[in-house]
């Protein structure tokens, strides 16, 4: 499966194929509560900057490789 992962303060998003996985790193910094049911306000936003950043990282590969 693809994996993906963004932090953003505290906040740890993992993507684990269509799994989100959220944590709280100064609360859990083991990562072993996953709060994605809990906070799924987080998690959407968290998930919407990953993907941000991989359409940015998908549009720079293809410009780079332009001749």
């Amino acid at each position: 499966r693809a994996q993906g992962a963004v932090r953003s303060g505290d906040w740890k998003l993992v993507m684990d194929g269509a799994c989100p996985l959220l944590f709280d790193l100064r609360a859990d910094a083991g990562e072993r509560t996953d709060l994605a049911g809990a906070r799924p306000e987080v998690a959407r936003r968290l998930k919407a900057a990953l993907d941000a950043w991989h359409r940015d990282v998908d549009a720079e590969a293809r410009a780079s490789a332009r001749p």
